[in-house]
């Protein structure tokens, strides 16, 4: 995995940008403490058979064992019923864990669902952290996406304190029409309806979870 281009904006930002990588269970040392000094800060691991072979649980723990002490957190990308496979694994994890689009439910499951369940439950630890974004990943209808704004809201409602969002760009592996991310920043205001909810998702949480000052 080439993280150059990361790396390049890491420096040209000056503190301003964190970095998340993908590393594999023989990283050199030296490597992975210069990732860090650079301004990485997590490690991401993809659930996706689109993506490749689901990864083997042993050396996902290995890589998060070399990260833990640099204080790096997990990003988890994991789809559906997915999560509901892995959540005891999530658990297990010591560090902070963010997990990508809402975990990208069968909006048709509803709000009380097994991987709706599943994430709320996960919420309640207090050491997992939700992203509410790729809304047009996850809708049937389109823009707005307004099939996707009860999960958001309800995330958000649940936790506040613990969402993060993102655009998602530029939206790689997309099943569809490229979204205009105009509409996306206007989704948020549709899940986030307050303006200490749009504090707390866009101000607050992202500045305590990648530690910016």
């Amino acid at each position: 995995m080439d993280h150059g281009p990361v790396l390049d904006a890491l420096k040209g930002g000056n503190g301003r940008y964190r970095g998340v990588a993908l590393i594999e269970s023989n990283v050199d040392e030296n490597l992975l403490q210069s990732f860090d000094a650079a301004g990485m800060c997590g490690v991401r691991f993809n659930f996706m058979s689109h993506l490749g072979a689901r990864p083997d649980l042993d050396r996902v723990r290995t890589v998060i064992g070399l990260v833990e002490p640099l204080g790096w957190h997990v990003a988890i990308h994991v789809a559906g019923r997915g999560l509901v496979e892995v959540s005891e694994f999530i658990r297990s994890i010591r560090t902070p864990v963010v997990i990508d689009h809402m975990a990208r439910p069968d909006v048709r499951e509803g709000l009380d669902g097994p991987v709706m369940t599943a994430l709320k439950s996960l919420l309640d630890t207090g050491r997992v952290w939700v992203k509410v974004s790729g809304a047009e990943r996850l809708s049937r209808t389109g823009t707005p996406y307004s099939d996707v704004v009860p999960f958001g809201r309800c995330l958000v409602e649940h936790a506040p304190e613990r969402i993060l969002w993102g655009s998602d760009w530029p939206h790689v592996n997309l099943d569809g029409p490229m979204p205009d991310d105009g509409d996306l920043v206007d989704f948020l205001g549709t899940i986030a309806v307050t303006d200490d909810q749009r504090r707390a998702v866009l101000v607050e949480n992202p500045a305590k979870f990648f530690g910016f000052h």
